[in-house]
């Protein structure tokens, strides 16, 4: 198991919270601490961590166009994608998956299958690209505030940089979407 978590930041530079996104992924630490991958690139903090070895970050470039990825789970292609980047149906390594992003943009997700969270962002353009898996076996939260915008696989990594507001609206979505009281 892997967590990731990220700021975007419209206006600052992403150095600044390089700590900040340090602090975010100590709350997800029992998703797997041995190995830990932090990064800032154009208006992007980001982090994971994860208990194997082998991280799931990785930063690439294709014709030009760096693109850093942070993936939690596993991406298999349908067949369809599988011939379009001439790979096996296998899970996706993350250069395939920069790669099906980078030749299809975001409808590649149409053309997969899998348990996965993630988060592709593209240096050039400035832009990010967050996902997950159709039945949300992978969490995926964000909050936007103060000119920043906050991910990460569980909302405790999120109350490490942006406090918790309490409004009429939340209540009302919390118990409308909660399961009921038993009678």
């Amino acid at each position: 198991m892997s967590g990731i978590t990220g700021i975007y930041q419209y206006e600052k530079e992403p150095s600044a919270y390089y700590d900040k996104v340090s602090h975010m992924l100590l709350t997800l630490s029992h998703r797997g601490a041995a190995h830990q991958k932090r990064f800032t690139a154009g208006h992007m903090a980001m982090g994971i961590c994860s208990a194997q070895k082998e991280l799931l970050a990785t930063t690439f470039s294709f014709e030009g166009v760096t693109y850093s990825l942070l993936l939690d789970g596993e991406i298999f292609p349908t067949y369809r994608l599988a011939e379009t980047l001439d790979c096996s149906s296998h899970a996706l390594s993350p250069e395939e998956c920069l790669l099906a992003y980078h030749r299809l943009g975001s409808g590649f997700l149409k053309l997969v299958d899998g348990s996965f969270a993630l988060a592709i962002y593209n240096h050039m353009a400035d832009e990010l690209l967050l996902a997950r898996d159709a039945m949300g076996v992978r969490p995926l939260f964000y909050t936007q505030r103060d000119g920043a915008f906050y991910f990460g696989s569980e909302i405790k990594a999120l109350l490490q940089a942006v406090p918790a507001v309490l409004d009429a609206r939340g209540i009302t979505e919390l118990f409308s979407l909660s399961p009921a009281a038993p009678q």
